[in-house]
């Protein structure tokens, strides 16, 4: 029994596919939990899809593709090349290669609630992006541009340490 629920909206996130295998990244893509927050959301995606149906309850789950846009965490990736220009005006980056789907956040309000309009999409799960990528580098030198000052980067390489033993 739904308990007469409307629509039950499952956030998921584009970082349940991993490192992609083929572009561009549908629905049928492998899933990959390279890291726990990946991992969790991909279990929570499971988990909502045998609650669908095992007791047909209106579940939707979207996964969004880097959202940006205002209150943004300084964290991600626009904020931080911003950030750094406006603080030092060299940006200490890692890989330039990387290309991403970047969604400003209204365009992914949008989304939400065109799915939420539709009969369609149950016990699914639907991408949510802009279906335009850009690498790390083109986006650096786009916000240059933007903010119109010239910038040098640094390429950092990161090697993962591990602490062993009391903390």
């Amino acid at each position: 029994k739904n308990n007469n629920l409307e629509d039950i909206f499952i956030t998921s996130t584009s970082e349940t596919y991993g490192s992609a295998q083929y572009l561009p990244i549908d629905e049928k893509h492998p899933l990959v939990g390279q890291s726990p927050y990946s991992a969790s959301k991909i279990a929570a995606d499971h988990l909502s899809i045998s609650y669908y149906r095992s007791f047909n309850l209106p579940i939707k789950i979207i996964r969004p593709f880097n959202t940006y846009g205002p209150r943004q965490s300084s964290r991600a990736i626009i904020p931080t090349i911003i950030l750094q220009i406006i603080n030092n005006k060299i940006i200490k980056i890692g890989n330039l290669q990387p290309e991403r789907d970047l969604t400003f956040v209204s365009d992914i309000c949008d989304g939400f609630l065109e799915i939420y309009k539709s009969n369609k999409f149950y016990g699914e799960v639907v991408n949510l992006g802009s279906n335009n990528k850009i690498s790390i580098e083109k986006l650096m030198i786009m916000i240059q541009n933007l903010m119109n000052v010239k910038i040098k980067y640094e390429v950092e390489k990161f090697i993962a340490k591990f602490l062993v033993g009391k903390m």
